[in-house]
């Protein structure tokens, strides 16, 4: 069912940290979205153009810091074999920066208001909502165990809004991947249940571990697509491949 095809295409999919360039809320349609048609190149109108120093499409986009910074990166493309990963870094330092600010507190909740389809975390925004079944209800109320989940349907009032089910497997999933600073910490403990033990601030300790698994787990979608298309980002919008 097209609920189904379109969970396994989500599984890929990471949402952008800004929502105005996110590849997901730019699409007008489920249609759209399954034909590949969204982004419309909005992230070409906002940087500084074509550099002509790389033999790819920057957009514009600037090269990440601290966690996000090529260097920093490079070693875990080493890890994973792959031929040039200074290269790599590079173009994924430049998607880090774009989605997330370099921050490994990044987290984006907007499913929760409708605002987009996202439940995204850390550096590279991986998006939970097709990544830890057992944790959301989509607007129409079907759970994410469901074949005919859809997190594009809309409620009565027309938000494509979603519903935590489960926050402690939602945790188990998406805690190891971004750190917990006040503004997630609030979040997440809001939708806790009753005498369930609060989620604490991380320690600088525990932030470099989870922007580490957060990075491992890039390196991952980017090796079993052997492309950046799961970034709206890369090849969407910046021929970076």
């Amino acid at each position: 069912k097209l609920g189904f095809w379109l969970r396994q295409i989500q599984l890929s999919l990471n949402s952008a940290f800004s929502q105005t360039h996110s590849y997901i809320s730019s699409c007008p349609s489920l249609e759209h979205f399954l034909l590949g048609q969204c982004a419309g190149g909005n992230v070409r109108q906002v940087g500084d153009g074509t550099d002509t120093d790389f033999d790819y499409d920057t957009c514009g986009l600037k090269l990440g810091t601290g966690y996000c910074a090529p260097e920093y990166l490079a070693p875990f493309f080493a890890e994973e074999g792959f031929e040039n990963p200074e290269l790599e870094a590079e173009k994924a330092s430049r998607i880090c920066q774009r989605e997330s600010g370099s921050s490994p507190y990044a987290f984006n909740s907007n499913c929760l208001t409708g605002r987009s389809v996202d439940y995204s975390v850390g550096l590279f925004q991986i998006n939970m909502l097709p990544r830890c079944p057992g944790s959301f209800r989509d607007a129409h109320g079907v759970p994410d165990t469901d074949p005919d989940y859809n997190p594009f349907a809309r409620d009565e009032n027309g938000l494509q809004i979603c519903t935590i089910t489960n926050q402690l497997r939602l945790n188990e999933c998406a805690l190891s991947k971004v750190a917990i600073g006040s503004y997630a910490q609030n979040i997440i403990n809001a939708y806790l249940p009753p005498g369930a033990e609060p989620v604490p601030q991380d320690t600088l300790e525990e932030e470099k571990i989870k922007a580490d698994n957060n990075i491992r787990y890039m390196v991952h979608l980017r090796k079993s697509w052997n492309s950046w298309q799961p970034w709206s980002t890369g090849p969407g919008n910046c021929n970076i491949e």
